[in-house]
């Protein structure tokens, strides 16, 4: 067999992952991320749905918002006690989060509206 010509730079080190540390998330972990990332949005879909049919506030609406703030406290705890990370493996921002959850439940709280407003 030939031998491969040896080259003057040291061997590429296998990559290294941004996580440091290794947090075991328990069932509780699993349960608060699957609520805030699954069903926290599912539920805020209904709402609209609901709430797009109706003109005027009702019931929908409070449900809408009190699920938008269950889902900004299940990040929170999942930030603070689970040691929440992003998809690439750095600590997550809740602040940032926040923002966005506002914005988008903004923007889709007043998009249902003005769909019950022009339905009539």
């Amino acid at each position: 067999m030939p031998e491969r010509p040896k080259s003057s730079q040291p061997a590429a080190s296998p990559a290294v992952s941004p996580v440091t540390s290794s947090v075991e998330v328990g069932g509780a972990g699993c349960l608060i991320r699957l609520a805030w990332m699954l069903a926290g949005p599912a539920a805020l879909a209904i709402c609209f749905v609901e709430i797009a049919q109706d003109q005027g506030l009702s019931s929908a609406d409070a449900i809408f918002w009190i699920v938008a703030g269950i889902m900004a406290w299940l990040k929170r705890v999942d930030i603070m006690k689970m040691h929440g990370r992003t998809a690439d493996g750095r600590p997550a921002n809740w602040k940032k989060y926040l923002m966005i959850l506002a914005g988008v439940c903004l923007a889709l709280w007043a998009v249902a509206h003005a769909i019950a407003w022009y339905r009539g």
